[in-house]
């Protein structure tokens, strides 16, 4: 498995990287929609690797104990950047569009996205009574929320809901960008997050809130990101180093003392994604196509991994069917929501 996991980076993210200088053009377009697909595309892949390995057992040879290492060591950090860049991209909006855009927030982030995960949930629905699984009423309406899971990826669409339904609660009043009121609605943001991860610290196992903090660190890298520019451009050796060594002793400490502190190190490992691709970018058409699909190929995956779970024997056949599969039924479900999400979420 290593083997098929390291094609993919090689084949589909090192080939073309492309380096930035202090003050060349491009600089300050680190996070833009074009230099984020690539980076979102990759991570996606990432999480099809992590997914695959519940269906499969892996063998005792080198290539597979080095796939299981590299696979439980990278763990939740595979989706930091998709909370940090949603994070970021919502208060990128606000900047822009104040009071017009949190109005429409409901409308146009929250619903659209709900849709696209109730439109998931019944193609699951559809799949477990084909295949004859006993499904109790609570539990689907449930599903269609989040909170538990029919067979499909349940938490992280929870988290999101969540984080936006707080992002309204913070920002209501919201009616113009002057720094002091935003400051004070990204506080109360932050604390919020912080209160929901601790109910979920007595709820739902730790990757269901461990990860959440990237969402408002994405928020106030926005919020800064004039003054974090200008510093990146100045020290950028030295804001390497720190977020590196940020990542290294959260990293230790939440080996050796607690694993609360895994939600201080995958905000440092989104940042240092984040830093590092400030001058180093990979420009792949492969993972800019997958970057515009993340949302559908992150749900959808487990249908084909279930179907032919026991049809194909070979695991490295069984690999490709499956994300191809994936790919093409990721793209169709994309292209048949988008209409439906007009009529549903029109005025």
């Amino acid at each position: 498995m290593i083997l098929l996991y390291l094609a993919f980076v090689v084949l589909f993210f090192i080939p073309l990287p492309v380096f930035f200088r202090a003050g060349r053009k491009g600089f300050d377009q680190y996070l833009s929609r074009d230099a984020t697909l690539p980076i979102k595309g990759m991570f996606v892949v990432l999480v099809f690797f992590r997914h695959f390995h519940q269906y499969i057992t892996l063998s005792n040879s080198l290539f597979d104990r080095m796939f299981e290492f590299v696979d439980n060591y990278s763990g939740q950090l595979i989706v930091t950047v998709f909370f940090f860049y949603s994070g970021f991209g919502i208060y990128e909006s606000i900047k822009r569009k104040g009071s017009s855009y949190l109005s429409d927030f409901p409308r146009k982030r929250l619903l659209p996205t709900w849709i696209n995960f109730a439109l998931c949930i019944v193609l699951f629905l559809i799949y477990d009574l084909l295949i004859g699984c006993e499904l109790d009423a609570v539990s689907v309406i449930l599903a269609f929320f989040g909170w538990t899971s029919i067979g499909n990826s349940n938490w992280f669409m929870f988290a999101t809901f969540l984080l936006y339904l707080l992002v309204m609660v913070s920002f209501i009043s919201f009616d113009d960008t002057k720094e002091q009121r935003c400051v004070r609605r990204l506080v109360l943001f932050s604390f919020m997050t912080l209160a929901s991860m601790v109910v979920l610290y007595m709820t739902k196992p730790a990757y269901c809130y461990n990860t959440m903090l990237c969402f408002p660190l994405g928020m106030w890298f926005s919020f800064y990101k004039d003054r974090i520019d200008g510093l990146l451009e100045k020290h950028y050796g030295l804001v390497l180093a720190g977020t590196l060594l940020v990542l290294v002793i959260t990293y230790l400490l939440n080996s050796k003392l607690n694993k609360l502190f895994y939600c201080v190190y995958a905000p440092a490992f989104a940042l240092l994604v984040t830093v590092i691709t400030v001058r180093i970018r990979g420009r792949s058409v492969v993972l800019g196509f997958l970057g515009k699909h993340v949302f559908s190929i992150y749900l959808l995956q487990r249908i084909p991994m279930g179907v032919f779970q026991n049809l194909i024997g070979n695991k490295y056949i069984y690999f490709i069917v499956t994300f191809v599969i994936t790919i093409l039924i990721s793209v169709a479900f994309d292209y048949a929501t988008k209409n439906i999400k007009a009529v549903l979420c029109k005025r």
